[in-house]
């Protein structure tokens, strides 16, 4: 006999294609449907957490964050999500403890090393914010990144060659 079980991830991929589109009502719509038809699948969690952080709507982002660790989620990107959302929520610490999980499971994602500069700044520590930014440009990245890294980099240390003034003819 066939399984009829239809396969969880064609409908995450779907959620995810409208998230990617900016449509996050959308795809939470998708996402508390497949959750509501399985309640243990922690990555529709980790989805709809991220989709909830994007929409400022930071409790449930974070309850739903910690719910798809707690299912085996193990991605930087979760971890990544998580230490945002906990930033927003005035949790520096907690944020950096959770960046640095994310770090630990993958040291070559370059957004969590974006995301804890702001965490290090939030908490007065520039030299650690640089340190972070300064990482992010070690890694192959889209001009558009590493254009707002730069300009993250020129915002912490005015002085430096990214913010010079351009000689004029």
């Amino acid at each position: 006999m066939a399984d009829k079980t239809p396969n969880l991830n064609i409908f995450r991929d779907r959620a995810r294609q409208y998230f990617s589109q900016g449509r996050y009502e959308e795809s939470l719509v998708i996402l508390n449907d497949l959750i509501a038809a399985a309640p243990e699948y922690g990555p529709a969690y980790a989805d709809r957490g991220t989709a909830l952080g994007v929409l400022k709507q930071y409790e449930s982002a974070l309850s739903d964050l910690r719910r798809a660790v707690e299912f085996g989620v193990a991605e930087p990107a979760v971890y990544n999500a998580m230490g945002t959302v906990q930033l927003h929520m005035g949790a520096s610490m907690s944020a950096l403890a959770t960046y640095g999980k994310a770090v630990e499971l993958d040291a070559t994602y370059p957004l969590t090393y974006f995301n804890r500069a702001a965490a290090f700044e939030k908490m007065g520590d520039m030299a650690s914010a640089r340190a972070d930014l300064q990482t992010c440009l070690s890694f192959e990245s889209d001009e558009q990144f590493t254009a707002a890294v730069k300009q993250r980099l020129a915002h912490l240390d005015p002085s430096s060659a990214l913010n010079a003034p351009r000689a004029s003819n």
